[in-house]
């Protein structure tokens, strides 16, 4: 049944970009739409390598669609499978659908953040997300948008069962201030943003999150990338499924994917990138964060860099190749796309 539900998402979102301008990506032409068809990879500290196969048509400007289609199998044979796609209409609205089924393990450090890499036990879990959002313009780069959320997460049976089976609807609402000039590979801009959601759940927690990012050119070629978020839980604790976390491939990127799970978080990064050639980007970067109970504890830190590599026509789609370190424990990781 999940198959069939990504296979008419994918047959929808064909059929939504056919009439639009749409060319091979390596083609240098002047389409609205690029699209590819390729085998997928990569990897990180925590699952090793990554194979797959992608199916993604993206837009050559700030306007159009993003689509894409995964499957992906790690070297221990854990599966998942995921469908995205987004829209940015020219009034300025965007709507975006994510669908996500994974099989990984699920690696558990404890909760808080003077967990120990020897604490790392591996779940063995089915995870479901779905997600949808709907943003519109309400004057110049000032946004408003609401989302609705389901979520689902079993432990697979044959063991100690570590946390209960999890299944809940959650929606909210956000407020967004973006004057980046690329949603891919800004190079100036601000952007700002704040959500609030509840669970549909009796005693359900609120849940507060804001986003700050910067983007500065101070001279060609280079550009300083700074940001700040914060996440709070209010009213009641949360559950498993819904900790903050910090550490894997976007968050505190030298600590390796959950290494730090908690009630609230702070979290502040910061890259410098610079693109000799168009094709390639050249990036460092220092993260510095904590997710615990206690915010007077010190946070935890980690820095490292990597490079990005640019796809055709605009190279502004980048996959990414960095190496992270943290106090006690190292992370590598090959991804699409900036962190932030």
């Amino acid at each position: 049944m999940r198959l069939f539900i990504l296979f008419f998402l994918f047959l929808f979102s064909i059929s939504s970009v056919a009439a639009e301008n749409l060319s091979w990506f390596t083609n240098d032409d002047e389409a609205k739409q690029k699209w590819a068809v390729m085998p997928s990879y990569s990897r990180n500290a925590t699952y090793g390598n990554i194979f797959g196969g992608r199916f993604f048509i993206y837009p050559t400007s700030n306007i159009g669609y993003y689509t894409a289609l995964e499957g992906t199998i790690s070297e221990d044979l854990f599966f998942s499978t995921s469908f995205s796609y987004k829209y940015w209409r020219k009034n300025g609205d965007q709507f975006h659908l994510n669908v996500n089924y994974n099989g990984f393990s699920e690696p558990y450090y404890g909760d808080g953040s003077q967990t120990r890499p020897e604490d790392r036990r591996d779940l063995s879990i089915h995870k479901i997300h779905i997600g949808t959002e709907y943003v519109s313009k309400i004057i110049s780069h000032l946004y408003g948008g609401l989302f609705v959320q389901f979520d689902h997460r079993k432990e697979k049976g044959g063991g100690v069962i570590q946390f209960p089976w999890e299944i809940a609807l959650s929606g909210g609402f956000l407020l967004r201030y973006d004057s980046r000039n690329s949603y891919f590979n800004p190079t100036q801009g601000e952007y700002y943003q704040v959500r609030s959601w509840m669970l549909s759940r009796a005693a359900s927690p609120i849940f507060l999150e804001g986003d700050g990012r910067l983007f500065f050119s101070p001279i060609k070629n280079w550009v300083l990338a700074i940001r700040g978020a914060v996440g709070v839980t209010l009213l009641n604790p949360s559950s498993h499924l819904f900790r903050f976390y910090l550490g894997g491939s976007d968050f505190l990127r030298g600590f390796r994917l959950n290494r730090f799970r908690g009630e609230q978080y702070y979290l502040s990064q910061t890259e410098l990138r610079y693109t000799p050639w168009k094709f390639l980007t050249v990036a460092g970067f220092f993260d510095l964060g904590l997710v615990d109970e206690d915010w007077s504890l010190l946070p935890r830190y980690s820095f490292g860099g990597g490079l990005r590599f640019g796809l055709p026509p605009d190279y502004n789609k980048k996959i990414r190749v960095e190496v992270g370190k943290g106090e006690d424990q190292f992370n590598f990781v090959v991804s699409f796309g900036h962190p932030f």
